[in-house]
């Protein structure tokens, strides 16, 4: 869940990934359940308990691998998040997600600590795209590598999060099995609304104090293992729906 979008990989033939937090060798592929309330979750929501945000530097190294059975993972990428407070704005968070070569893009987005409610957001990834949010308001710039910059100002009926957000709202999910929510998500790459859902499967059978939630869209399926008590993430894994790769992030 680069947090991706951030990232669309030519891994699964042109299928987006998200860039999400990593996993540890060996794990099982992870299942989840189908979402069963549907309720609306948006920024400022009091369901949220986002985790301490403190400064953190994180690196992963992502593996893909294809297939089923005793097919053998290989190294695809590195990719490094980082959080950050910001100097004389206090409630703003700085979230930095980067993609070494041959994958490279750069996100870095502004967050607000109480609510999530996204600020600003720049993507380097094949171009540039600039977008400021107040609430169900985006505007920017978008300069694609291979035409000219355009102005970018919609209005959506909701108020939205951002699509690097994801791993975040994630683990700040009430810890309550079936729990479900469908997510506003604007996507940074297809500058476009998008209603996801996030689901709390559950805890993880194989790990005590571990629970498990469900992320889904049209094109992906995320799983995060995320403590309990800390609710620092654990691993986590995602497939293309249309595909037979899974991915997963190691931390190094």
């Amino acid at each position: 869940m680069p947090g991706f979008k951030g990232l669309i990989a030519g891994v699964a033939g042109g299928t987006r990934v998200l860039a999400a937090a990593g996993c540890h060798s060996g794990q099982a592929p992870l299942r989840g359940g189908e979402a069963r309330d549907g309720g609306l979750l948006v920024p400022g929501s009091p369901l949220l308990t986002p985790p301490p945000l403190t400064d953190t530097a994180v690196h992963l190294v992502v593996y893909v691998k294809r297939g089923s059975g005793d097919t053998p993972e290989k190294k695809m990428a590195d990719t490094r998040r980082e959080l950050h407070a910001m100097r004389g704005r206090g409630d703003d968070i700085l979230m930095i997600s980067s993609w070494d070569p041959p994958y490279t893009s750069l996100d870095t987005i502004v967050i607000t600590r109480r609510g999530l409610l996204p600020v600003t957001e720049h993507l380097a990834f094949r171009g540039t795209f600039d977008y400021r949010y107040d609430r169900n308001h985006v505007t920017g710039t978008i300069q694609p590598h291979d035409s000219a910059q355009r102005a970018y100002d919609q209005s959506f009926p909701n108020n939205v999060f951002a699509f690097q957000e994801v791993e975040l709202l994630a683990r700040s999910l009430p810890f309550r099995q079936g729990f479900s929510v469908v997510v506003p998500l604007f996507s940074e790459v297809d500058h476009a609304l998008e209603m996801d859902t996030l689901t709390v499967v559950g805890p993880d059978t194989a790990r005590a104090g571990a629970w498990i939630v469900r992320f889904a869209d049209p094109a992906i399926v995320s799983h995060y293992e995320i403590d309990r008590t800390s609710r620092a993430m654990v691993m986590s894994e995602t497939s293309p729906r249309r595909s037979d790769v899974r991915m997963r992030y190691v931390p190094s």
